[in-house]
């Protein structure tokens, strides 16, 4: 009979990949597509058909670490790029009101002020100023740790904010009769927890953005599908983001080369 790991094995196993895991950048430079088919070669046939379809679309992609936190950097990170790339002020200013308005209601939610401090002033801090900035920079702001965790945790702190002021439009998609306030605590606001389904609509209605997932997995076909989220009536221009799902991680997307335009010494795109 075939001998089944130990407690202590997997639990080594899993420190290993951890470690691995944070030797790569938080967020990459952009990659070429193309890239991901590499990872599959070996494997599934299914995938390397979907990026190859994939790749006729979407040209690009940042790869961004495997921690139980890449929803929440890559929607942060792909909102300061999509600040810089718009010249309306409809988006920085709506995002902002939502930035200020979390601050209250997470008081009102019963959390002390002194907790959430510091992650909210590097939220609206790095908010404020990415007009005045270049994508460097936010490249930069979102691999120093400290600033990375701070923006993340404060992001899940703002889905916290709509799950907990609309618990009774949530409460119906939670299990085993497990409270919004419990989830809350226990899914949401703690680092590196994976964000389900019930976490991205409620960020994406909070701060009123758009969220294209463009699914990478086993399902049937060789399309990947795709899923909006969010705002019906966002500019597909100035709302909207693109991420890019494989099982339990998420990546940001790019239909264009347009975020590869500061790596000088690359030609990903043909």
């Amino acid at each position: 009979m075939e001998a089944t790991p130990s407690d202590e094995a997997i639990l080594k196993q899993r420190e290993t990949l951890e470690a691995i895991q944070m030797l790569n950048p938080m967020v990459s430079v952009p990659m070429d597509i193309r890239e991901l088919a590499k990872e599959y070669e070996d494997g599934s046939a299914v995938y390397v058909n979907k990026i190859e379809n994939l790749s006729k679309t979407y040209k690009s992609f940042r790869r961004c670490r495997r921690d139980g936190n890449c929803l929440y950097r890559a929607v942060s990170y792909a909102l300061h790029e999509k600040l810089l790339q718009t010249e309306s002020q409809t988006l920085q200013e709506r995002c902002q009101v939502q930035i200020v308005k979390s601050k209250p209601a997470l008081i009102e939610a019963g959390f002390q002020e002194y907790v959430f401090e510091d992650f909210y002033e590097a939220t609206l801090e790095s908010w404020m100023q990415v007009k005045e900035k270049d994508s460097q920079w936010v490249h930069e702001l979102f691999n120093d740790s400290e600033m990375s965790n701070a923006i993340g945790l404060y992001y899940r702190f703002m889905t916290a904010v709509e799950l907990r002021t609309n618990a009774s439009e949530y409460i119906h998609f939670l299990e085993d009769g497990t409270t919004v306030e419990k989830f809350c605590n226990t899914q949401v606001e703690c680092y590196g927890k994976e964000a389900d389904n019930i976490q991205i609509a409620a960020l994406c209605r909070y701060l009123k953005i758009r969220l294209k997932i463009v699914h990478l997995d086993q399902s049937t076909g060789d399309e990947c599908n795709v899923h909006d989220i969010g705002r019906e009536d966002a500019d597909d221009a100035e709302d909207s983001i693109t991420l890019l799902y494989r099982p339990d991680h998420y990546d940001i997307l790019y239909e264009t080369c347009s975020a590869l335009s500061w790596i000088t010494p690359m030609t990903l795109c043909s």
